[in-house]
């Protein structure tokens, strides 16, 4: 699934482009998601909680800033994570830059998402479709 999103802010970009790779300083912008420990490679590890319709569903596994490119302020963000209680996964990688705008920075974000398991399959059932539309 790829999902694209956008959002202007009024600060400069590269102070934008700083905060958006602070980990500890987004984490709250997704809810459910908690950082963990700290790996020696730089990623962390993390647990998210997500209520999709009726189920309710755990995840474990890591995030990490898996390219970056400071001098045109963009980088790619890479999650791998497992359920806790059952087969399923999902794995993202968000691309992100931060241009310059008139009100300061524009962020612009494009998530690639693969899921498997109970998520994928509710995302499959009619109902959810319409839901998704």
């Amino acid at each position: 699934m790829r999902i694209e999103t956008g959002f202007d802010i009024s600060r400069p970009p590269a102070d934008t482009y700083a905060l958006l790779l602070d980990l500890e300083r987004v984490m709250p912008c997704f809810p459910g998601a908690e950082l963990l420990a700290r790996r020696p490679d730089g990623a962390r590890e993390l647990r998210v909680t997500v209520r999709l319709g009726p189920m309710r569903l755990s995840y474990e596994g890591d995030v990490r800033i898996a390219e970056r490119d400071d001098p045109a302020r963009r980088a790619v963000l890479a999650g791998n994570a497992r359920e806790a209680r059952g087969g399923g996964s999902a794995n993202a990688r968000i691309a992100m830059r931060v241009e310059e705008n008139e009100r300061g920075a524009r962020v612009v974000a494009e998530a690639d998402v693969d899921l498997s398991g109970r998520a994928a399959q509710m995302g499959e059932a009619p109902e959810a479709q319409k839901v998704l539309r």
